[in-house]
C-alpha cells in the first residue's frame, strides 16, 4: 500500500465473488473522515464481516492490513472459519500481532479471553464458530465507533454489500454490492415472477441449496464501465421496493438477535 498508492488514499478491501449491483451509488458515500478503518457487521449471523472493508492509507491502516494477512499461517487445526474467524480471534494466540479484542480493549476487560480461545480450538462446524464469534462480541461490546482507534463497525443493514442469497435473490434500489456471486453457483434460467410469501423468502445461512440470481442480464464491458458509459440491463422480476427490504431485513435481524441470546446462554455454562 505504501508503494503502490498516495498517502491518505483509500483501500477498498473486496472478496473475489462480490459484484456491483448498482453502479450509481459510490464507495465514497461509505468514507467518514475521522475513522481509518471501516469493518461492518455481516446480516445473517454474529461476526464482523472479512469479505470487505475499507481502509486509509495511513500507517494505521497499513499496519491493521498487514497484521490481518500475517495472520493466516497462525490458523489452529479446528473448523477455524479462515479469515472471518481470524479476525476475531487473532488476539487469542498469544501473538504480538493481536487483532480486534486487543486492538480495541485493555487487557484488563478481556476476562473472557480462555472461553473463547477454548470454543475456538474445539471448532467443529459452524455452529461452534459462530459462538466463538458471539465470545468475542461480548468482550467488545456493541459499539460501533471507536474513535480512539479511529475504526468503526457499521451495524447491519448499513454496509456497501450484503449476501446475494440472503433474501434469495431478491434486491432493491438501494442495494450497492452483493456478495456470493459465484458464476457455478448461479441458476441462469430466470424464474418467472410470482408472488412469494415473506416467511418463504428468508434463508439463514449459505450453505442451503437454494440457486442465487443475479439480476444483471448482459456480461458487462469493462472498460466501458470504466468510463461509466456501459448500460446495465436488470431482470427486475425479483426486484423489491426499498422499504419492503427494509421490513424483511428488520425481522430477519430480530430473529439473529435471539439467536445470539440463546448462545449467550449457553456459553455461560462454559465459564
Amino acid at each position: 500500500m505504501e508503494s503502490e498508492l498516495k498517502a491518505d488514499s483509500w483501500l477498498l478491501v473486496l472478496d473475489g465473488d462480490i459484484a456491483v449491483l448498482n453502479p450509481n451509488t459510490l464507495i465514497e458515500q461509505y468514507i467518514d473522515p475521522d475513522y481509518e478503518i471501516t469493518l461492518f457487521d455481516r446480516f445473517f449471523n454474529f461476526e464482523v464481516g472479512a469479505n470487505s472493508y475499507l481502509v486509509k492509507n495511513t500507517e494505521r491502516g497499513r499496519e491493521f492490513v498487514q497484521r490481518f494477512a500475517d495472520y493466516e499461517i497462525k490458523l489452529p487445526k479446528s473448523f477455524h472459519g479462515t479469515d472471518n474467524g481470524a479476525l476475531h480471534v487473532s488476539f487469542l494466540s498469544g501473538s504480538r500481532n493481536p487483532y480486534l479484542v486487543e486492538y480495541l480493549v485493555p487487557p484488563s476487560d478481556r476476562r473472557l479471553n480462555s472461553v473463547c480461545l477454548k470454543v475456538w480450538r474445539d471448532s467443529k462446524n459452524y455452529r461452534n464458530l459462530y459462538e466463538m464469534e458471539v465470545c468475542t462480541r461480548l468482550i467488545f461490546g456493541d459499539r460501533t465507533h471507536f474513535a480512539e482507534h479511529k475504526l468503526r463497525i457499521l451495524p447491519k443493514g448499513m454496509a456497501w454489500v450484503r449476501d446475494l442469497w440472503l433474501l434469495k435473490s431478491r434486491w432493491a434500489d438501494d442495494d450497492f454490492m452483493v456478495h456470493a456471486v459465484k458464476e457455478k453457483q448461479l441458476d441462469k434460467k430466470r424464474p418467472p415472477k410470482k408472488d412469494v410469501r415473506d416467511n418463504l423468502i428468508y434463508q439463514w445461512g449459505p450453505s442451503r441449496g437454494n440457486s442465487r440470481i443475479f439480476p444483471v442480464l448482459q456480461k458487462l464491458d469493462v472498460a466501458k464501465c470504466e468510463v461509466g458509459e456501459e448500460q446495465w440491463q436488470f431482470d427486475s422480476r425479483l426486484k423489491i421496493t426499498n422499504e419492503k427490504k427494509a421490513q424483511l431485513l428488520n425481522h430477519m435481524e430480530n430473529a439473529i438477535l435471539k439467536k445470539r441470546l440463546d448462545i449467550i446462554g449457553k456459553l455461560s455454562r462454559k465459564l
